[in-house]
């Protein structure tokens, strides 16, 4: 059996949120920091994150930030968007402290920046991730390359 799950990254409006929700996205990503890969205004404030995850009938949000600092603060900031799952910035594992307290406060985390072309041997793919415990993981996702 083959199952899909879509997501759509950096959506801007409840309105955009809705029309991908509509075209079949179970997963809507928000900007809430920065990332050094786009010059747009992409990035949403806490509040706007929040309306686009209200505005949502069936899509978990995904709030993409940061994930370095105060722990608590980071949950804070997540919880008050209402995001199911936090997703990194850059390709990195968020420290042992706040992997720890996303996970007590029933958020998972995305890792993202996992690119693969057609023909590279999959077992190293992961090879960056496996060696640290409780990654606190609840999606890979994993980018395939074009040649």
């Amino acid at each position: 059996m083959t199952s899909k799950l879509v997501k759509v990254d950096r959506v801007r409006s409840k309105e955009e949120a809705l029309a991908v929700e509509g075209l079949g996205a179970g997963l809507v990503g928000v900007e809430l920091s920065p990332d050094p890969r786009y010059d747009d205004d992409r990035v949403l404030t806490v509040e706007q994150a929040a309306l686009v995850g209200k505005a949502l009938r069936r899509a978990r949000l995904v709030a993409a930030m940061h994930l370095t600092g105060e722990p608590a603060e980071i949950v804070g900031v997540v919880a008050a968007t209402g995001a199911a799952m936090v997703q990194t910035i850059h390709p990195t594992v968020p420290p042992p402290e706040v992997r720890a307290a996303l996970r007590e406060a029933g958020i998972g985390i995305v890792y993202s920046g996992v690119d693969i072309t057609h023909d590279e041997d999959p077992a190293w793919v992961f090879s960056g991730l496996t060696d640290t415990p409780d990654l606190g993981a609840e999606l890979f996702q994993a980018d395939v390359l074009s040649e």
